[in-house]
């Protein structure tokens, strides 16, 4: 209210409300901001996860499914080897349909784990692409974090005068709390094959 208040007048007046303006603020303002784009990067981050990767109502993204589809795999390649020691070894005690059947086992085996081989492959390529997806939000809340350590160790606050002086504050960090601007993506179009269809040129 007193920041807001024009009416009140004097020197403690005056300096508070040019520390909190130049301080507090943008610190706010940069904390709402990157709570709500974290949100926003989060649920992209699932909408995507399910379009590029499994959209399956029970998919995790965490370890366990990795896990349970490397022993799938581990598990298949045992049966592969026992199957083709059998066929070979001239010990082999397998009959015909001793050997239908565990052929028939392995194949089922290797068609189950051939599409969770797919949606790793797509889960790798998903995270590849999805790499630091959080980097500018994170970078930006650290330099939040710092300027509330610079506060709490009031520095701005003159005992004597009771007034503050911002100047006295390390401020390096009010100029990260933007957020970094990407260079502009540039395209050579000399590089793309250009195919006329219809009034269109298409880039392949």
């Amino acid at each position: 209210e007193i920041i807001g208040d024009d009416e009140i007048k004097g020197e403690f007046v005056d300096s508070a409300k040019s520390y909190y303006e130049t301080v507090h603020y943008p610190i706010v303002d940069t904390t709402i901001e990157c709570l709500s784009e974290a949100d926003r990067i989060l649920k992209k981050y699932v909408q995507d996860f399910e379009s590029q990767v499994d959209d399956a109502f029970d998919s995790r993204l965490d370890s366990d499914k990795l896990e349970a589809l490397y022993a799938e795999i581990r598990r298949s390649e045992n049966l592969l080897d026992d199957f083709t020691h059998a066929m070979d070894s001239m010990t082999g005690n397998l009959n015909l349909g001793q050997q239908i059947g565990m052929k028939l086992g392995l194949e089922t085996s290797m068609m189950q784990i051939k599409e969770e081989i797919k949606i790793l492959e797509r889960y790798l390529d998903f995270e590849h692409s999805h790499t630091n997806v959080m980097h500018d939000v994170l970078s930006r809340m650290y330099q939040v974090k710092t300027g509330v350590n610079e506060i709490m160790a009031g520095k701005a606050f003159n005992a004597t005068t009771h007034t503050y002086d911002s100047s006295k504050m390390q401020l390096g960090w009010l100029n990260h709390l933007v957020p970094e601007k990407k260079p502009k993506k540039t395209y050579n179009f000399d590089d793309y094959t250009k195919t006329l269809e219809g009034s269109y040129w298409v880039l392949s």
